[in-house]
């Protein structure tokens, strides 16, 4: 990477609720595959006892099928819901209330880490301290623990060439 790439700007909202979306979306996939289950483990139960693969299924176990059914869609039903309405409203608010992220970042890239500037105040971060990193279409997050990182938006980067340099030194230097 060249030797004093330099980038920045201003998060707003959206990009907060972007970072959090993406820093939860390997727990949502987890709670997702075990509301799934559920939905198995329930329409097995019910079809088989509909079916009479089983000569006697008792009704407590048809009834355990029925809850499990119902359980499986009611999570993921409410957790689409809160997804989208109750941590959106969440994390507008705690935006709002952080001042600092409103400043304007710079970030300066070299062999030892990141700098980052604000008119508050500068930090390095050596590219050690970096646990892991996560990225999608609009945003890389560089791990500094499990739950704290820097979120970085891709719309920071003057031009595909600085954001591609960008991305191959992170991918060497921090795994995934």
């Amino acid at each position: 990477m060249a030797a004093d790439t330099a980038f920045g700007g201003r998060l707003d909202a959206a990009d907060f609720i972007a970072a959090q979306r993406l820093h939860l979306s390997a727990a949502n996939r987890r709670f997702i595959k075990i509301d799934i289950a559920l939905i198995v483990l329930g329409a097995t139960i019910v079809i088989s006892a509909h079916l009479k693969v089983i000569e006697s299924i008792p009704t407590a176990y048809v009834s355990l099928g029925w809850m499990l059914l119902g359980s499986g869609i009611g999570l993921i039903l409410l957790q689409w819901s809160v997804s989208r309405t109750l941590q959106p409203r969440a994390w507008r608010r705690i935006f709002a209330q952080q001042k600092a992220m409103h400043e304007e970042f710079t970030y300066r890239v070299d062999d030892s880490g990141l700098y980052v500037s604000t008119p508050l105040g500068q930090a390095h971060r050596p590219w050690e301290n970096f646990l892991r990193y996560r990225e999608n279409d609009a945003l890389f997050l560089l791990y500094h623990s499990d739950v704290t990182f820097e979120l970085l938006p891709k719309r920071w980067f003057a031009d595909d060439t600085g954001l591609n340099a960008f991305s191959a030194e992170v991918a060497r230097r921090i795994s995934r």
